[in-house]
């Protein structure tokens, strides 16, 4: 016998000992609580197994949560996410050539926000916000018996939500008891480690708007086309009215929607103190005004040679445990935007070059007696691109519609006054190759039927 086995066998004997040493104790303790209710009245006998069964459900709960913190992020993570900035290419003068972003997104300080986004969110979403320590434990109860009743309800602090947030893939975003623990642990953790100024600026930042628009910044920019420190209080209720559901009351696609909405937070506002009823009256008679603009990607524009270097960056970063949406690498590269632009204007003007010469000889049965570029892009105008090649492949799958109409007599009698008028005449090959074009063999002119084929 080997000293795994040796081990494993003496771990075996060590489970079995606890394991019957647990089952004595618990026949011990079932006995003695049988003796403790014995001649006690049945009100009694059942108040109290009901309170021990209470009691032991905590216990399990406690020892559950103390399970969960290690498997919750720490201090660090906090930390990391707070400060995180998307990895960066740059170009080798420091332009930026494209980002890792998730999302456009532009962090602002709590104080570049209007007050009345600040108002309107904790009134709605969190009015306690000022007097808790994460969880709203009276907020929890509240939503519990709602939902009891049919009602259902969230029960999540902002700080809850920021939590979720920050951390989607340790969280989790199901309905489970296990999510709201873990969320529950995180919030508190949060709490412990931040002001609620930096609560709020966290939670504005991160929180996500549709079209790509992550942050209060940019859903002011991109609904209302300024920036949030100049939203109004009817343009901050209908971006906070958005947070239950950003889909459901989108302003662009469910306008009436987002409207009830918008009054709903109004309302929130003017409960909590933030107006009069005079004026609450009078907002939500406003009709909804949207300035919608969507903001231009960023992160999207990639060439080849971005392309190539995001490709490669990503399989880095896996192998070296990076997360590039989150680290704020900066990726200086020997791209030279000046070279590049005018190698990318080269191939731009040789390819119209080229493909003037395509829709110049094949829309006739003979070709232009030049090798010379120019010759063609100034003959280009002129002509019907490729139309002797769809007139002689009426069938092909690849036929336009605009060329499916049969050519007019005065089009082919111009096109017979600009054929050549003996074989003689007719540009050779060799010139073709001179000025790299495509080398053709020719077929008589007695067989007009036929299209030449390139060798």
């Amino acid at each position: 016998m080997d000293q795994d086995e040796k081990t494993e066998n003496g771990i075996r004997q060590q489970a079995k000992e606890l394991f019957g040493s647990a089952s004595n104790r618990a026949r011990q303790g079932v006995g003695q609580a049988h003796g403790f209710l014995a001649g006690r009245p049945r009100w009694e006998q059942v108040l109290l197994v009901g309170l021990g069964s209470m009691a032991g459900l905590l216990l399990l709960l406690l020892a559950y949560l103390l399970i969960l913190i290690p498997l919750t992020p720490g201090i660090a993570d906090l930390k990391q996410v707070s400060s995180a900035r998307p990895s960066v290419i740059l170009s080798s003068d420091g332009k930026e050539l494209g980002t890792f972003e998730q999302g456009l997104q532009e962090r602002v300080k709590l104080s570049q926000v209007s007050p009345h986004v600040v108002s309107a969110l904790i009134a709605t979403e969190d009015h306690r916000f000022y007097d808790h320590h994460g969880v709203d434990f009276t907020r929890i109860a509240g939503a519990l018996v709602a939902s009891l009743k049919g009602d259902a309800q969230g029960g999540s602090t902002i700080t809850q939500q920021l939590a979720r947030n920050m951390f989607p893939e340790e969280i989790g975003r199901a309905r489970s008891i296990n999510r709201k623990l873990k969320e529950l642990i995180t919030a508190v953790k949060i709490e412990n480690t931040y002001s609620k100024t930096e609560i709020l600026e966290a939670y504005l930042n991160t929180v996500p708007f549709l079209y790509n628009a992550r942050g209060i910044e940019m859903a002011a920019r991109t609904y209302f086309d300024k920036p949030a420190a100049k939203l109004d209080v009817l343009e901050a209720a209908t971006l906070v009215g958005m947070l239950k559901g950003t889909y459901y009351y989108n302003p662009v696609t469910n306008p009436e929607r987002s409207l009830a909405r918008r009054n709903v937070v109004l309302g929130q506002m003017f409960k909590h103190g933030a107006f009069n009823s005079a004026r609450f009256e009078a907002l939500k008679k406003r009709p909804m005004k949207l300035h919608f603009e969507r903001q231009v990607e960023r992160s999207g524009r990639d060439n080849h040679f971005t392309a190539y270097v995001r490709k490669w960056l990503l399989e880095w970063a896996d192998g070296n445990d990076y997360d590039l949406a989150l680290d704020g690498l900066k990726v200086e590269t020997t791209l030279d935007p000046d070279l590049q632009a005018a190698a990318t204007r080269a191939v731009e003007r040789q390819a119209a070059a080229l493909q003037a010469v395509a829709d110049v000889e094949w829309a006739h049965s003979w070709v232009p007696g030049s090798t010379s570029t120019s010759t063609f892009t100034s003959m280009r105008e002129d002509v019907t691109p490729f139309e002797y090649y769809w007139q002689t492949h009426p069938s092909s799958p690849m036929m336009p519609s605009s060329a499916k109409a049969a050519p007019t007599a005065a089009r082919w009698r111009a096109a017979r006054r600009r054929r050549p008028r003996s074989s003689a005449s007719r540009p050779t090959a060799t010139g073709c190759a001179r000025s790299k074009m495509p080398r053709r063999a020719w077929r008589p002119a007695s067989s007009p039927s036929t299209r030449p084929r390139a060798r």
